[in-house]
Parts: structure tokens; C-alpha cells; sequence
């Protein structure tokens, strides 16, 4: 099975710096993973080139032009581009433990969509964090996570469980599994099938759980992995967002509900919108 991991970001070099240094040490590694970029500068490029000399699987870089939040449109063209059989989508923002891609691969079955979770940080445990601690694996010690502000039971209860014992967790869990998309994944086929994220919206906010209600309607369930598959979100400023874009938002959604809707209006098929793409490693 040939794994691609997906993240989006815009415009936060360090934060993507913390997080691919997560990828460079994960004992299951990706096949590919994909920079979906939704305009940033220069910066991110560099970012960008650097992981890549020392990434030791492909990494691809597609942006656009920025013209406002479109985060959903950079993604999907990311999903369309690789041939990866399963997709691990997740933030620049979202530092993962050394087995996130393993728990994911370990759990994915047919006609399944994973939900994991992430953890947030204060600005202040985000300042603090150095690439090199993410490197030699002592950021996610339970000392270091303590001393990043987090509470015992966060840290005790969730971030360091054994496998075992988080997936024990997991399977008690019996809320209702979303897709997040700071912490997911599926089969690429289903992405297809549903049509990706719907491009309609313009401004964060359900459009990721929106895509999961598609995959249900498509026959996929949700399973939780949120104290298997971890990672912690690093702080970054909330946008803000105008009333009537918010119900926008909750109006597709509500639709998608009421009609039991698979596929998106607009989404992977109807591309139309012109983006870049750099294969800054090639396959080895």
C-alpha cells in the first residue's frame, strides 16, 4: 500500500520547519508526501528545499496564487496529482509523533475514514519548541510535554498510551467520529469517488466535517484514533471570519445532511483554477 501524507499550509515557514522534522523521523515513513500550499512566499519554498535534501522519500510542492482563503482547492489538487493507494491528511501547523503515519496505516481498513485529534498549545509552549528536540524524539517525553503546560491527565491519558492501551481507548470511545482536517485519512479512491473538498467554501470552518458526511453518504464509517494517531498543533492566530461566510458554511453543510449528498458541487473534477507544481526530490 503506497502512503502519501498531505499537509496544507500558508505562510507559517517555521511552524512547517517543526512539522516536517516530525516526518524525517517516523518509523513508518510516508511513500510521498505533498506540500499543499495555499500562496505563501518564498520562504515556504525554502522551507521547503531544505526538508527535501534531507527527506529520504518524494516530497511535492503545489501552490497558487493567494487570493483569500483557499485552502480546499490547493488540497484537492494534491489529492488528484499523487497515485498514493491511502491519504494521511494533516496542517503545517501539526507537529506528529514518531508513529502518526504507522497508527494510520495500521488502522485503515476498507470502506473506513480515520479521525485522530491534535492538541493545542499556548503561544508561549510553541515559542519554546526547538527542531531539535523533534529530531531526537524528546519533545514527546512525558517531562517535556509537562513542561510545555499540558496536564497530567493530557499527557498520562492520551499523548504517551502505549499502543495498546490507545487503542483501547480509542474503541471506547463512542462519540461520533469526524473528519478533521488537521488529523485524518482514507483511501484515495473514496476521495475521488466523493469528489474531494468542496471548493465552495471560501472561509475555514465545516468544510472539513462536511467531507466526512460525504464519505458516510458514500458508505464509509469514522473511526476515532485520537489517542493513537498524535501530534500537537502548534498556536497560530484565529482568523476572523464574517457572519454571513460562517453561514454560508453551516448552509452547505446543513445540505449535504438533509440530502444525503456524496459527491461535492464543486470539487476535484471540475478543476479549473491554475496552480504550480515542483517535484523538489525525485522518487528513489
Amino acid at each position: 500500500m503506497k502512503v502519501a501524507v498531505i499537509l496544507s499550509t500558508y505562510d507559517q515557514p517555521q511552524h512547517l520547519r517543526r512539522v516536517l522534522a516530525g516526518y524525517l523521523r517516523q518509523q513508518r515513513p510516508p511513500d510521498e508526501l505533498v506540500i499543499a500550499d495555499d500562496g505563501s512566499g518564498p520562504e515556504t519554498a525554502a522551507v521547503v528545499d531544505e526538508f527535501a535534501a534531507l527527506s529520504p522519500y518524494p516530497v511535492s510542492h503545489y501552490t497558487h496564487e493567494h487570493l483569500g482563503w483557499r485552502k480546499n482547492i490547493i488540497v484537492n489538487r494534491a489529492i488528484a496529482a499523487t497515485n498514493a493507494d491511502y491519504i494521511i491528511v494533516s496542517d503545517g501547523d501539526c507537529v506528529p509523533r514518531a508513529d502518526f503515519v504507522a497508527m494510520h496505516v495500521r488502522n485503515a481498513r476498507p470502506r473506513r475514514f480515520l479521525s485522530g485529534g491534535d492538541t493545542r498549545l499556548s503561544p508561549e509552549a510553541t515559542a519554546s519548541i526547538e527542531v531539535s528536540e523533534i529530531l531526537d524524539g524528546s519533545l514527546f517525553t512525558p517531562a517535556r510535554l509537562r513542561g510545555l503546560g499540558l496536564s497530567f491527565l493530557k499527557v498520562a491519558g492520551k499523548l504517551c498510551l502505549s499502543p495498546r492501551l490507545g487503542w483501547i481507548a480509542d474503541l471506547l470511545n463512542i462519540s461520533f467520529a469526524r473528519w478533521g482536517g488537521s488529523n485524518a485519512s482514507t483511501w484515495r479512491e473514496a476521495l475521488l469517488a466523493v469528489n474531494g473538498l468542496d471548493e465552495r467554501f471560501r472561509s475555514p470552518g465545516k468544510d472539513d466535517v462536511e467531507l466526512g458526511e460525504r464519505l458516510r453518504n458514500y458508505g464509509f464509517a469514522g473511526r476515532h484514533i485520537r489517542h493513537q494517531a498524535i501530534c500537537l498543533h502548534l498556536h497560530h492566530p484565529k482568523g476572523y471570519w464574517l457572519p454571513d461566510e460562517i453561514a454560508q458554511n453551516l448552509g452547505h453543510l446543513a445540505t449535504t445532511r438533509r440530502t444525503r449528498r456524496v459527491r461535492a458541487p464543486q470539487g476535484i473534477a471540475e478543476a479549473a483554477t491554475p496552480f504550480s507544481m515542483r517535484r523538489v526530490i525525485p522518487a528513489r
